[in-house]
């Protein structure tokens, strides 16, 4: 009995442990428990914060990404700008310089055209010319000269027209010359001028030339033409021959008094004053007037416009008339 009492008594102190132990097991696994939920929860807030992290991460990635490429888009672009900007500019220079060229062409163009129908008009001219001299019709012939422009024919064509129209220019010259002196020393001023001017034309180097460039002067003067007579004066101031010189100053001073050059017209004035030849006498008037403002002289007081008694087909008593 005493064993048995004591039997039960060790069952029921290790029943009474195992219960304990059961409780306290029981009890770990509950905290065991909590703390894997713990550790979950735990784990899902490092999971989303590291989702979260990821996603930052990529959008920050993708920011650098984009503004690098953004940056370097840029930095080509503006490389692509400039050659674009270069490109351009060699297109506007080689348009530029196409149409340069096109129209230099074209002005070629032009004046070859405008060469072909000068030399093909010429050519007409001295055909006519030609054709005229052999029926023995020099007049009609002469009248043609005109419109004769040596210049625009061939080397050929041009050696064969100056053979054959060299003497019949000099026999026209000649023969304007005598008409223009004719009209001058009758006083028939306007048509002296455009014969005299033709003769000149005809034969510019012709043994009349210097004579007829004398009687253009004076008769363009008398005919009050000053302003074209100027420059044909101030030619003759270097003749060689002194008296048409010396008409010539005085012309010349006169015509510029005429056109209000009054400066240069009162110290040429004063020069032929003080040279004492023939035209003192009508320089003084002139002078006075000029230095009073009152009226020019109306016509040139002792003197004529001689022409050269050493040219010839002048008669020795030739003279242009004074002007009145």
């Amino acid at each position: 009995m005493a064993d048995d009492a004591r039997e039960l008594g060790e069952l029921k102190r290790e029943v009474v442990e195992a219960r304990n132990q059961a409780i306290k097991t029981d009890n770990q696994i509950k905290n065991l428990t909590l703390d894997i939920k713990g550790f979950e929860k735990r784990f899902d807030g490092l999971d989303a914060r590291m989702r979260m992290s990821s996603i930052g991460v990529n959008i920050i990635v993708a920011a650098t990404i984009g503004l690098a490429a953004y940056l370097v888009s840029s930095v080509r672009m503006k490389g692509y700008e400039g050659e674009i900007a270069s490109l351009q500019t060699a297109v506007k220079e080689e348009h530029e310089a196409a149409v340069k060229k096109n129209e230099d062409l074209h002005n070629k163009l032009s004046d070859l055209e405008k060469k072909r129908r000068a030399h093909d008009q010429s050519s007409d001219v001295a055909i006519q010319i030609f054709t005229l001299l052999d029926n023995r019709q020099e007049k009609e012939a002469g009248d043609l000269l005109d419109k004769l422009d040596l210049e625009t024919l061939s080397p050929l064509e041009k050696k064969i027209a100056e053979k054959r129209l060299g003497e019949l220019r000099q026999r026209q010259g000649e023969a304007m010359f005598k008409a223009g002196r004719n009209d001058v020393l009758a006083m028939r001023q306007e048509q002296a001028i455009p014969e005299l001017r033709r003769s000149l034309a005809l034969d510019p180097q012709g043994r009349y030339a210097g004579t007829a460039k004398g009687l253009l002067a004076g008769a363009l003067w008398t005919a009050k033409h000053y302003d074209e007579a100027e420059p044909l004066l101030r030619e003759l101031l270097r003749s060689d021959d002194k008296g048409i010189a010396e008409d010539s100053k005085y012309y010349l001073a006169t015509a510029l008094a005429r056109l209000q050059k009054r400066d240069e017209a009162k110290t040429m004035l004063t020069q032929i004053i003080n040279a004492a030849g023939r035209y003192t006498p009508g320089a003084k008037a002139y002078l006075a007037a000029l230095e009073t403002d009152g009226e020019l002289p109306t016509d040139l007081p002792g003197g004529r416009f001689r022409i050269n008694r050493k040219a010839p087909g002048v008669a020795a008593d030739d003279a242009a008339p004074a002007v009145r």
